[in-house]
């Protein structure tokens, strides 16, 4: 499988945040999408914490998001902060 290579420039402080379909895919109990929407909105009001802090946190906004629903898909995140 060949993949696509991507350069970016970052600065201290920068945060990256890889994740899988499974976060952003997920659903709730009414059949609607976790998605980038909620996910940016957890990163706005996390991005000041350490990277464990953030993926904790992501973690815990889409448990409250899917309120019990099963988990249908892996979910990988990865969470960096540029010193």
């Amino acid at each position: 499988r060949e993949y696509e290579e991507l350069a970016f420039e970052v600065e201290q402080g920068d945060l990256i945040v890889l994740y899988s379909d499974g976060i952003s895919d997920q659903p709730n109990p009414k059949d609607e999408e976790y998605g980038r929407g909620h996910l940016a909105r957890a990163l706005r009001r996390l991005r000041s914490k350490t990277p464990e802090e953030v993926a904790d946190g992501i973690l815990a906004d889409l448990d409250s998001f899917t309120a019990g629903a099963p988990v249908h898909d892996d979910q990988t995140l990865i969470v960096l902060k540029v010193r």
